[in-house]
């Protein structure tokens, strides 16, 4: 068994692994029993063994002052090493990110194009491309939190990128949210916290940048409980609203920087948008009149004075639109 004392042991790609404290100290009591029982892989340059996997097991090794370490190189070099890595993922359970990161350091590091990865992974070229861009659309400091461990990489992949791809929320409101809950381990609550900050009011959103999360994780799963006691039609006008709700915020961050030379597109762009002007008026004023409504239901509903079957009447509000 070939083995290396552990200060000299290059662990410059620490960086590109995710922390995960609970698998740590199973991992620690482990070792602290039997030993270190599987080899560190890595590849050798000179004397030095560079660390490609096993970054947890060395952390550990050093709490408990373990002086040697079992290695084993994989390849002849760090490129060919991260290839076979990147290879074995689905046995060692690479997240997303630090696939996208090592990938990254091929393509930018060792020089190696999209498709020369994709051919020595034995994978398609979207699914090299995929984790490029995924990573090229995260911030520098989501990705630093997430790195840190202090914002979950989970919700960094399903529930922020929910937002920047189909909602188009800007960078800049993501790294507020994220500065406002990493760090406080809230681990799935974020996304609760997620939902609220980007699509309930500025209210909401001044709680969580206040840090009254409390508040608002306990308003969105009360939220989320109640809803499934909804009637059809209630839950078709919510669906309604979130919908309206996506597709203005869209608008509103595509709109100011759209330039187009074809004439077929503004046409139709002039037809549409007369329509929905035509009708903006009229829906302020009926979203309004429902707005007012359900805040006095809500405050009656506090005093005990409301009647739940007590019926709306919308019909004063002038419905009357242009038809195009």
């Amino acid at each position: 068994m070939t083995t290396a004392e552990i200060d000299s042991i290059d662990i410059k790609y620490s960086s590109f692994r995710l922390p995960d404290k609970k698998r740590t100290d199973i991992l620690l009591l482990s070792i602290a029993e039997n030993g270190i029982l599987e080899n560190l892989q890595g590849v050798m340059d000179g004397d030095t063994f560079i660390l490609l996997d096993g970054f947890k097991r060395i952390q550990c090794a050093r709490k408990l002052n373990i002086k040697f370490l079992p290695i084993e190189s994989i390849a002849e070099d760090c490129a060919i090493g991260i290839i076979t890595l990147l290879k074995n993922s689905n046995a060692k359970s690479l997240h997303i990110f630090e696939q996208a990161k090592l990938i990254e350091e091929l393509k930018n590091v060792h020089m190696m194009n999209i498709r020369e990865i994709a051919n020595r992974l034995d994978r398609s070229v979207g699914w090299v491309s995929m984790r490029l861009v995924f990573l090229k659309e995260t911030t520098s400091y989501v990705k630093d939190q997430v790195f840190q461990g202090k914002f979950p990489a989970r919700s960094a992949v399903y529930t922020l990128r929910q937002f920047t791809r189909v909602n188009n929320v800007p960078s800049g409101e993501v790294d507020s949210f994220v500065k406002a809950v990493s760090g406080k381990g809230l681990s799935r609550d974020v996304d609760f916290l997620a939902n609220a900050y980007f699509k309930g009011g500025d209210a909401v959103k001044r709680q969580i940048k206040n840090g009254e999360l409390s508040f608002a994780i306990n308003k969105m799963k009360s939220i989320e409980m109640s809803h499934a006691k909804l009637g059809d039609n209630e839950n078709k006008i919510l669906n309604d609203l979130e919908i309206v709700q996506k597709y203005i915020a869209r608008l509103n961050y595509k709109l100011p920087n759209m330039k187009s030379e074809s004439s077929q597109f503004v046409s139709m762009a002039n037809l549409l948008t007369e329509g929905i002007l035509s009708k903006i008026n009229t829906f302020i004023k009926v979203l309004t009149a429902f707005d007012q409504e359900t805040k006095s239901d809500r405050d009656r509903n506090k005093t005990g004075s409301a009647d739940p079957a007590q019926q709306r009447d919308f019909h004063k509000t002038d419905r009357k639109t242009s038809e195009h």
